[in-house]
């Protein structure tokens, strides 16, 4: 997955690193870097978290340097807090992860304030679990291998379906990178400038 996002956002003529390291934490230099995606990594994360992981995909980039992500978020703009509670809440027990995602005027505000400019925002209905999105992302043979697994471990099968049902559950207040529309697996691309 991360080999076929690095090649929708660096053009095929120009030499490509792939670097899988802890966001906030390297152990790269400061502005050695082209281009850094980051996928669904901060959603995880506390606001602290968030920051330190912004804060480091800045400090590795060149000036002019590229950030791709995608995130999940809270839709619409304007949810209240007993709402995004509800969403946080239930998207924590499924996932067992305390997500905290945001909205994109919250994404925005994170990212303009670590410094970068936003190129593009793209947002599209949250749809990880649904039967369609195994064969977008593995092809047939990588979606076989994905229901083969699921069907073979109970506990495993539990946590899929418990994680769609809170999905569906909160489908009018999640949305996600739209790769349906614009190939890409980016809510947010930007530009350190």
């Amino acid at each position: 997955m991360a080999r076929e996002t690095l090649a929708t956002v660096v053009p095929a003529d120009q030499a490509a690193e792939l670097r899988d390291a802890d966001g906030a934490a390297t152990g790269l230099e400061d502005g050695c870097a082209t281009v850094v995606v980051g996928g669904a990594m901060r959603t995880m994360q506390s606001a602290q978290r968030k920051a330190a992981i912004v804060a480091g995909a800045y400090r590795l980039l060149a000036p002019g340097g590229r950030y791709g992500s995608h995130e999940l978020s809270l839709r619409p703009d304007d949810l209240d807090h007993a709402g995004r509670q509800q969403v946080v809440e239930g998207l924590s027990r499924s996932i067992k992860v305390g997500a905290q995602p945001l909205t994109v005027p919250a994404w925005r505000e994170l990212l303009e304030g670590a410094g970068f400019g936003i190129l593009e925002v793209a947002t599209a209905a949250m749809a990880l679990l649904e039967p369609r999105r195994p064969v977008h992302h593995g092809g047939l043979a990588g979606a076989a291998r994905f229901v083969a697994n699921v069907a073979r471990d109970r506990d495993a099968r539990r946590r899929v379906l418990g994680m769609r049902a809170s999905f569906r559950a909160h489908r009018d207040q999640l949305a996600c990178g739209d790769r349906q529309r614009r190939r890409s697996c980016r809510v947010l691309r930007l530009r350190r400038p």
